[in-house]
């Protein structure tokens, strides 16, 4: 709660200062400590009394009444407060709502463009995926190709060996059979040139023998015996020569059925080589055209392979700056963000003190108006105080005077020593010491302010009670 201005009572205490010493130390019988109606005051002290009280009475009305005008000024200038409170209050909550808004589309932003990072980041992850697939089917298609090729590549080394092998042993049986040949034609030659030799020599034996004379025997025993020695030699040379005619024939039989046999094996020979060659050269042609194929394939899948290296580094490098964009501008929305929630921040700190402040001005303004209507009160009590005797009769009260507490029993119920209206014992227990002796003397809220210079008024510490 706001302070409340205090009631300037320093001239209300110096016109009341005599008249309430001289009052209290003659309605105090004794010494005591609570005033009763005396009806032993002397009569010499009433005018000067009454004087002082009239006096205190149109001090302190006047005072009341400056006292009220002030705190009409007070609630005038709390009332303008107020108004610019509530525009600054309105501006503040202006300001507060456009941030909000402000805020609130960084914050659609912000979500679409991590909502747009998210897509193109799954994009980009799908589309790594679906190239690490491709590249793996890539290199083991080209692995399978170069294993296929390798394959290849040796069972041609293979054949080709093998192909030579068989053609350099069709050579060698080749090369033997000639040499065979050559030594079989030599040895025909042989037996030819030992026919012809051996025909020669009959011939000339027979030539030397038709060019001998005859000499034959003269007796025809040794005739006989001449003829059958020539028979045998004859028949013996006939033998020899059936029977090297028989050899040679086999030999040669022998001889010429070998060279068949030879040349038919190296018919077959080349036959077979042949069909090797043209099976080896349809093997190597189709697999110079299945590595052609393969050959090819693997160019384009290396083609395409690097197409895709090509567009996925292209898309890597525009995700890498949409990403870096994206971070850019999320970093500045998020320096916006928390730019204007410190603004809001601030804002809401302007305006809960600004609040605080409207409320403390409310509440001091409602003070105002009750301090107001207590005084109002007040001073019409004053007025009406003095057309009537200000003693209370402890008959006469039903309720404190302060706090409107009903009572119950005369024992609850005390007199102010100064005002002596009727009080509670928690309304009237402030103590004012007086009088030539000093004496303590209990009086309400009102009449301690009146009456001590040093202390604030009571409604400082309490808000006053609501007129009714």
């Amino acid at each position: 709660m706001g302070s409340t201005p205090d009631i300037p009572s320093q001239m209300l205490h110096k016109k009341l200062q005599r008249s309430h010493s001289l009052t209290m130390d003659e309605t105090v019988g004794g010494g005591g400590d609570e005033p009763t109606a005396n009806t032993s005051t002397d009569d010499s002290l009433k005018p000067l009394m009454r004087q002082d009280m009239d006096e205190a009475s149109d001090g302190t009305n006047q005072e009341l009444e400056d006292n009220e005008s002030a705190v009409g000024i007070k609630l005038q200038m709390s009332c303008e407060m107020c108004k610019n409170y509530e525009i600054q209050l309105q501006e503040m909550q202006y300001n507060e709502v456009v941030t909000s808004l402000q805020l609130e589309n960084c914050e659609k932003t912000i979500k679409g463009l991590r909502e747009e990072l998210r897509k193109e980041q799954t994009f980009r992850s799908d589309l790594e995926e679906k190239f690490n697939e491709d590249a793996k089917r890539a290199d083991k298609e080209i692995r399978d190709l170069c294993g296929r090729v390798d394959e290849s590549y040796r069972t041609i080394d293979a054949l080709t060996k093998s192909h030579h092998e068989l053609r350099k042993e069709a050579n060698d049986i080749i090369a033997n059979l000639m040499t065979q040949m050559e030594e079989a034609s030599k040895e025909s030659n042989r037996i030819q040139a030992d026919n012809n030799v051996l025909l020669g020599k009959f011939v000339a034996k027979s030539q030397v023998l038709q060019n001998e004379a005859i000499d034959l025997p003269q007796d025809i025993d040794e005739m006989q015996f001449y003829c059958l020695k020539l028979r045998e030699e004859l028949i013996t040379t006939l033998a020899a020569k059936e029977r090297n005619e028989e050899t040679m024939k086999s030999e040669i039989m022998f001889l010429k059925d070998q060279m068949i046999g030879e040349q038919q094996s190296k018919e077959t020979i080349e036959e077979n080589l042949t069909q090797d060659n043209d099976m080896l050269r349809s093997t190597v042609d189709s697999l110079q055209t299945e590595f052609n194929d393969i050959k090819r394939r693997y160019e384009e899948q290396e083609q395409q392979l690097f197409q895709c290296s090509d567009r996925l580094s292209r898309l890597t490098d525009k995700t890498h700056t949409k990403i870096s964009e994206l971070e850019v501008q999320n970093n500045d929305l998020s320096s916006s963000k928390t730019k204007l929630e410190s603004d809001n921040s601030d804002l809401r700190n302007q305006v809960q003190s600004l609040q605080v402040e409207l409320d403390n001005s409310e509440a001091v303004q409602k003070d105002f108006v009750k301090l107001s209507q207590s005084l109002q009160i007040q001073l019409e009590k004053i007025r009406q105080s003095d057309s009537e005797v200000r003693w209370q009769h402890e008959d006469d009260i039903v309720e404190c005077n302060s706090c409107k507490k009903a009572f119950h029993s005369k024992k609850e119920k005390s007199h102010c020593c100064h005002c002596g209206r009727v009080f509670c014992s928690e309304c009237n227990n402030k103590v004012i010491y007086s009088g030539p002796k000093g004496r303590p003397f209990k009086v309400c809220g009102v009449c301690h302010t009146l009456l001590d210079n040093q202390t604030a008024c009571w409604f400082v510490n309490e808000a006053p009670q609501s007129p009714t």
